[in-house]
């Protein structure tokens, strides 16, 4: 705000400096200033109608709207570029008060407080902002009679003036009101599915309006009148202050806007927002004063004045004030103060006669202040739910520079939506479900902790759970069973590891055995149940491929349709079935196989509350850690907007090593840039299966998990189905006209490959998934664009553009090779490029010809060759900078430039700063991961394994059974090997084998896969042999199960379901 005083003070006809070109050059700085904020809506509601979908409003709502922008336009023109340069700076300061006098009557008018008391704040703010105006009258009479200096009876016309542009002004906030009460919402509704195509038409109107008063005024009614020859002949100290004084008040408005609205959405609306916002004018007024009394004091304004016809006051400014214009032409005086001190000189402070009525402008602000923080009531009981958007917070699209402080809280929306008043039917249920296949013991205790984590979070009676979820949590375990010669099943390893990490992990959290686990023979192979801690259910689902498709995706089918499909629908449509004589059959209350098992803790009575909006899954991998505020932020993220199908935070990779380094600094600037430019430009194309939180209803939508569930029988289609699941499901959301978005706050860690064969064959399945992905999402471009409201044909080619890149990056990657091969070795241009072809064009025939772990270890090999060669370009490039004097070259401003990108970049991540270490091993592997790994990749899209975790059956080493930790230290000649067991093996593992032993005696079929399309119903039929294995599983409990001991295992048969 003092930058614009101090412009305004500059721009005025009253100004000591008598040049035209200078007051010329600071009313244009002025026009701009009003400008500017109305450029920036233009900009940035013409990117949103470019990316995002618009509408366009009726002809009604298009002219009322037109009209209304029309008037403040010429409003704020008319108080900024006419007005306030004939008043003082004080006046200017407080009569910017006045522009909330229409929102105080529409809140009289409409009865907008909701406790009826509360009407007096509006109304004692009309009541104030109307006697500062009346004072504001008064003064300017007093200074015109008390032949205060530069004020004549012109002044009343301007006062006149002023008081109606500011009415003018204050219907820039009209919205707001409207908005709270229930008048016009029809037009509001069509508003705010038309706001950016409005707004950008509006925006240009303002800024011709504003244009148009400038020249109107200054080029034919002011004296002297604008003469553009001038402006070639400004001095260049003249300039640098208006320039200095203009960007100043340009950033500052923005930055105080910015900060404004982050302060919201951190919740500090009273202390960070509405006091340091309401403070503004006071804060102004009183660094303007000491500055006046303290730096004023240093001018030499020359001797007393002597008055010969008559003795005025005793007034210590007089003589300072009639001393200024000795001033003028001094070069050593500050401009700003010198003409400052001036205005604020043709106050009643340099009255002859009297210094009272200098009170009545003090009066005046102070009446202008209070008016405007009455006004503005509200702002101070607001609570704002989290992570809400701009648009919800805020009426208007940006701010008014010239009313930065009232902007800002007149602004600040009445009516929004209380963050405590949430439904029943808002509360919503989210499963867990992580798929597991041959984690490691370390893999599986990270998510097993993740789990319990958030168990006790949920239970812990400390935490304010505001917004009430309940979950579940579901492990999938694919190839859980081996079988030997004979033919007899058991679990393998894997699942004697996580029952050991569950075990000991339940152990940490509540120092005892789990109270209940039940073992549950089932169609797919088997179940545990888990109750944790408070009361949460954890479901073990082992997987035998010999009943039911292994391998992830169809993993997630299988939850996917279980858990919205099956429970979803059989919740909400309870069935009668007949009584039979049965004892297994007895205890059952629903069709179900759970509730059975455990009524006391489930959570399938609630979900008949929750509609499929407020279902959510939260798809996990195997070594997946994470926070509950992590998921939190993502629920928060679909619950409070409905088009969001999905959901993804932030992934950290772990891990040691050379490929774990390069990996934390490509996922680094994978989020930092690509990912957030998705989200903002259009929508996120992946969000990874490691952590993502998905919409129950979007996934049940038309053509998304029926289609999700093709088997595929093509070439392409392995590659885009089963190599790239996640990226697959995402690009069926965005194609049914879900929004899928990323959290970068929601922060989740992962095991990244360590190795380099590992790292290759990980990235062999992402590339061609990820291309295949995304051209099926370009060939559909047009149906997507009209189907998805936040994708934009715009968006559609700049994918084709980052499509384009990518093709092109090996032959990139080979001419920087050439480049380098020229810069560190001196030879010639062509001679460069061959020997840079070469190495690719040998390891594509290797590929063709030979096996994959030798075309890895080729690979390997060239990787470290080239890494050696980038690094000596690193050095050359910095070496002959430092020769040249100058970074002026091809490679340097390269190398700078990308520097420069990527430093910026992760100062404004500070938390993540630390990655920018690994950017060196990220240039240097360029070669390797953009050139050998695509052609790696291309070359062998025929192979359709995993790539990662494989393992021999056969040469898989033995584990130790009831090795509760095993961890070796080796440092220097040390080698240390600390291993914890227990005498006894885990009493579930007991439990589970002689389940397994007991159903091994009978066979399961599997169930057809056209079948799994129908509603589910209930087999009548129950196994004979599941009658015997409660017996046998109570024989086993009597055998194992020491009298002392508090936990209980039931082994319960689950009937068999035809899908």
């Amino acid at each position: 705000m003092g930058s614009l005083l101090t412009l305004v003070t500059l721009a005025s006809p009253h100004s000591l400096r008598e040049s035209a070109t200078e007051r010329q050059l600071y009313t244009l700085l002025l026009m701009c200033v009003v400008v500017t904020p109305n450029l920036l809506v233009f900009l940035k509601c013409m990117w949103k109608c470019a990316f995002k979908s618009y509408a366009t409003p009726d002809m009604k709502t298009m002219g009322i709207m037109a009209a209304i922008e029309v008037l403040v336009g010429v409003g704020t023109a008319v108080l900024v570029l006419i007005v306030m340069p004939q008043f003082d700076v004080l006046t200017n300061l407080f009569i910017s008060g006045g522009v909330c006098i229409l929102t105080a009557i529409l809140q009289i008018v409409f009865r907008l407080p909701q406790d009826r008391w509360m009407i007096l704040f509006p109304v004692c703010s009309l009541i104030l902002v109307l006697f500062g105006y009346t004072l504001l009258a008064i003064d300017y009479y007093v200074r015109i009679t008390t032949f205060v200096r530069d004020q004549d009876s012109s002044c009343y016309i301007y006062v006149g003036i002023a008081i109606f542009a500011c009415l003018l002004v204050s219907l820039n906030w009209w919205e707001n009101c409207l908005q709270a009460s229930s008048n016009l919402q029809e037009m509001l509704s069509e508003l705010d599915g038309s706001r950016d195509f409005v707004f950008m038409i509006t925006s240009l109107l303002r800024i011709v309006i504003t244009v148009g008063t400038f020249f109107l005024y200054y080029g034919l009614i002011a004296e002297p009148r604008i003469d553009f020859s001038l402006y070639s002949k400004i001095p260049d100290d003249v300039l640098q202050i208006g320039l200095g004084v203009f960007f100043l008040q340009a950033f500052c408005s923005a930055a105080c806007h910015w900060f404004g609205v982050v302060a919201c959405k951190i919740h500090a609306v009273r202390m960070s927002f509405a006091f340091p916002v309401s403070l503004t004018g006071p804060a102004t007024l009183i660094v303007g004063l000491v500055l006046f009394l303290t730096q004023a004091g240093t001018l030499d304004v020359g001797p007393p004045i002597l008055y010969l016809n008559y003795t005025p006051i005793n007034n210590p400014f007089l003589d300072f004030c009639q001393g200024l214009a000795n001033l003028k032409d001094s070069n050593t005086t500050s401009v700003v103060l010198l003409e400052v001190s001036n205005s604020i000189c043709r106050t009643s402070l340099n009255s002859h006669y009297a210094l009272w009525p200098f009170s009545m402008l003090a009066l005046e602000g102070l009446c202008m202040w209070l008016g405007l923080i009455t006004c503005t009531y509200y702002v101070w009981h607001m609570k704002v739910p989290r992570i809400e958007r701009t648009s919800q917070l805020f009426v208007r699209r940006l701010y008014e520079s010239a009313f930065i402080d009232q902007s800002l809280l007149l602004n600040t929306k009445m009516k929004v939506k209380n963050p405590e008043s949430i439904d029943e039917a808002e509360n919503c249920v989210i499963y867990l479900c992580a798929t597991v296949w041959h984690e490691t013991y370390d893999e599986m205790l990270k998510i097993l902790t993740s789990m319990f984590r958030l168990d006790r979070y949920r239970g812990d009676p400390k935490q304010e759970h505001k917004n009430v979820f309940d979950f579940e949590c579901h492990i999938y375990v694919d190839d859980a069973f081996q079988h030997d010669k004979e033919g007899k099943k058991s679990v393998n390893t894997y699942v004697n590891d996580l029952i050991t990490v569950v075990m000991e992990v339940y152990r940490v959290f509540t120092n005892k055995e789990p109270d209940e686990v039940s073992i549950i023979e089932t169609p797919y192979g088997g179940r545990l149940v888990f109750v944790l801690p408070e009361g949460n259910m954890l479901y073990v689902h082992l997987k035998d491929k010999k009943l039911i498709r292994n391998k992830k995706r169809w993993s997630q089918v299988m939850y996917m349709y279980y858990l919205l499909g099956w429970k979803g629908y059989i919740v909400k449509n309870p069935q009668k079935i007949t009584r039979q004589n049965n004892p297994c059959r007895a205890s059952l209350v629903s069709l179900d196989g759970q509730t059975f098992l455990l009524p006391n803790y489930d959570n399938d009575s609630k979900r008949k509350y929750i509609s499929d909006d407020n279902t959510y899954i939260l798809a996990l991998d195997g070594d997946t850690d994470f926070h509950p505020s992590a998921v939190i932020l993502l629920v928060d993220r679909l619950r409070m907007y409905a088009n969001v199908g999905a959901a993804c935070g932030r992934i950290h990779p772990t891990g040691m090593g050379p490929m774990v380094w390069y990996q934390k600094f490509e996922y680094a600037v994978g989020h930092w840039l690509q990912k957030t430019a998705e989200h903002v430009f259009g929508c996120v194309l992946c969000s990874p299966g490691c952590f993502s939180l998905f919409r129950g209803s979007a996934l049940m939508d038309d053509n998304i998990l029926k289609r999700y569930t093709t088997k595929a029988s093509r070439a392409s289609e392995y590659v885009q189905y089963d190599q790239g699941e996640d990226r697959w499901l995402c690009t069926l959301l965005l194609q049914q006209g879900w929004r899928v978005e990323y959290n970068a706050a929601s922060d989740a860690y992962t095991n990244a490959p360590q190795e380099f064969k590992e790292f290759y064959n990980q990235r062999r399945r992402w590339g061609p998934s990820t291309l295949a992905n995304t051209l099926d999402l370009l060939h559909s471009g047009g149906e997507t664009a009209k189907r998805n409201s936040s994708i934009s044909m715009l968006y559609i080619f700049y994918q084709i553009f980052t499509v384009a890149s990518s093709i092109l990056g090996p032959a990139s990657v080979t001419l920087m090779v050439a480049g380098a091969f020229q810069f560190v070795f001196g030879l010639s241009g062509t001679m460069s490029i061959l020997i840079g072809v070469i190495p690719p064009v040998v390891y594509m025939f290797i590929c063709f010809l030979t096996k994959a772990d030798f075309q890895v270890t080729i690979a390997a090999i060239l990787s470290v060759l080239y890494a050696f060669l980038m690094t000596a370009s690193f050095f050359a490039i910095i070496g002959d900078m430092i020769k040249e004097g100058t970074f002026v070259t091809p490679t340097g401003i390269f190398l700078i430039s990308m520097t420069i990108m990527y430093l910026v970049t992760a100062l404004l991540h500070p938390l993540e700063f630390g990655m920018i270490v690994y950017g060196l091993m990220y240039f240097i592997c360029i070669p390797s991961g953009y050139l050998l790994l695509t052609i790696y990749s291309l070359v062998n899209m025929h192979v359709v394994s995993w790539g990662t975790r494989e393992s021999n059956k056969d040469k898989e080493e033995k584990k130790h059974r009831g090795v509760l930790c095993n961890r070796d230290c080796k440092i220097c000649c040390w080698d240390v090997s600390v291993q914890v067991t227990q005498e006894t093996e885990s009493l579930v593992l007991q439990q589970l084998q002689q389940a397994v032993n007991a159903s091994g005696q009978t066979e399961m079929k599997e169930l057809p896969a056209q079948e799994s399309k129908h509603q589910p119903e209930v087999d009548k039929h129950v196994p004979d042999n599941t009658k015997s294995v409660p017996q046998k599983a109570e024989d086993a409990q009597s055998e194992d199960l020491d009298s002392d001991s508090d936990s209980r295992y039931t082994l319960l048969p689950e009937m068999n379901l035809k899908q």
